[in-house]
């Protein structure tokens, strides 16, 4: 999945396509083995009723089916864009079966409707991003923006801006939820005796990797001394 992120961020549709396909593949195997960290992680946000391996697949499938099909969508391929929209609705297929709620969903749920031209559901939908707390004001001008388009009567270019301005502005933006979700483990993982003994493991190779960088600086120094 790491690759179909990269691939998508810069906007190298087609190997992203492979990414997804792969990533969904795999975890259509049903095969998950994960080891006592990414169990600790995973159960610390348990939905009921499933086991953390039955979450974690429908959660990792739910992500790929939805980020090929925007990698589908924005493809420019004709074949590739007719399956866009299949693979969204895979998406939120699995989501809804674990009762998520979130902005994911909410912009997946826009592309459908939008698809389907069904205007009312889909500004329902966008409203719901509007008013999220974790939208920034640049993206919600940018919902703003598709709905106005959606009220023009224009729903293919509504569909467009949501795929070439909505997500991908907030894929561009996702290291800094990226940074915000690191903080907000770190808070869960102090809690339990566990929690804090992977944070020192961390803290551990950090601390070793600073340690490296000084010894390759003073290599470098040293390298530089002999020259003269």
């Amino acid at each position: 999945m790491h690759k179909g992120f990269d691939n998508l961020r810069n906007q190298w549709y087609f190997l992203a396509d492979q990414s997804f396909t792969n990533s969904i593949n795999e975890l259509n195997r049903g095969d998950i083995s994960l080891n006592e960290t990414t169990k600790f992680f995973a159960e610390t946000r348990l939905i009921d009723g499933f086991t953390v391996e039955e979450q974690l697949q429908l959660l990792l499938r739910g992500a790929s089916y939805l980020m090929r099909g925007w990698a589908r969508h924005q493809s420019e391929d004709d074949e590739l864009m007719k399956q866009a929209s299949a693979d969204i609705e895979a998406a939120l297929a699995d989501f809804n079966r674990l009762g998520i709620e979130n902005e994911l969903v909410w912009l997946a749920e826009s592309y459908v409707h939008i698809k389907n031209e069904k205007v009312d559901k889909a500004i329902v939908s966008l409203d719901k991003l509007s008013n999220s707390s974790l939208m920034s004001n640049n993206e919600i001008a940018l919902i703003e923006e598709t709905k106005n388009h959606l009220k023009d009567r224009d729903p293919e270019k509504a569909l467009n801006f949501l795929t070439d301005k909505v997500f991908m502005y907030k894929l561009g933006s996702s290291y800094a939820y990226s940074y915000a979700q690191e903080i907000q483990w770190a808070n869960i993982l102090k809690k339990s005796e566990l929690g804090r003994k992977i944070l020192q493991r961390f803290s551990d190779l950090e601390e070793a990797i600073e340690k490296a960088k000084e010894f390759m600086s003073l290599e470098e120094i040293k390298k530089k001394v002999s020259l003269y």
